[in-house]
């Protein structure tokens, strides 16, 4: 709502307050006391969780957050899912913006070489599949050791591959297959660390 000065000795009425005040600050709240008719453009703080609303006439959408970052679980899977160690597993999120980051020691094997490695788990879906150079990372291979580059890549909606870094985009070869830097099979000891930016679907 655009500023609206009000008239001098004009009294303050229930619906100038609603109108004028009430809908252009940001509301302190919890997340169990939301407005329960909030106006579109609405805006909340939410004292028990350090995160910014803004209401966009149908749902609440995360604007920002003073806190520290949140947490999620990250699935390791190649061919079949990796029990690990999370040593971080963190995310921001701006509106549908999402920047997270995840430092996974692996603590079993992958089921073999020549298989490709993926990340689920996602705090929120991706509305972009198919896109290169959101984020990056390394494979740290402790047999070598050996620590290998790649860049993230939005396979699905759930889903992160790494793709060779030093390869051009083309060639379409992911992490754990045979032809890329890093073609062989996860073990104990590695560890897999990134970054990834995306645009979420809500």
């Amino acid at each position: 709502m655009p500023y609206n000065p009000i008239a001098d000795n004009t009294a303050l009425t229930a619906a100038h307050l609603l109108a004028e005040v009430y809908n252009q600050v940001i509301s302190q709240v919890t997340s169990s006391s939301r407005p329960g008719s909030p106006a579109e453009g609405q805006k909340i703080y939410e004292t028990d969780t350090d995160r910014e609303y803004t209401w966009n006439g149908s749902l609440w959408v995360q604007t920002g957050s003073v806190g520290a970052g949140f947490t999620w679980t990250p699935v390791v899977t190649q061919g079949s899912a990796i029990a690990k160690t999370i040593t971080a597993a963190t995310y921001h999120k701006h509106g549908r913006l999402i920047t997270l980051f995840a430092n996974l020691a692996l603590t079993a094997s992958g089921s073999g070489s020549n298989v490709v490695i993926t990340v689920t788990g996602l705090p929120f879906n991706q509305a972009q599949v198919g896109m290169y150079g959101g984020g990056s990372g390394i494979i740290y291979d402790s047999g070598g050791p050996t620590i290998y580059p790649y860049q993230c890549v939005a396979s699905s909606a759930t889903e992160l591959k790494f793709a060779d870094s030093t390869a051009a985009v083309t060639v379409n070869v992911f992490a754990g297959q045979s032809g890329s830097v890093f073609g062989g099979q996860l073990t104990s000891g590695d560890v897999l660390s990134f970054t990834h930016t995306y645009e979420s679907t809500a």
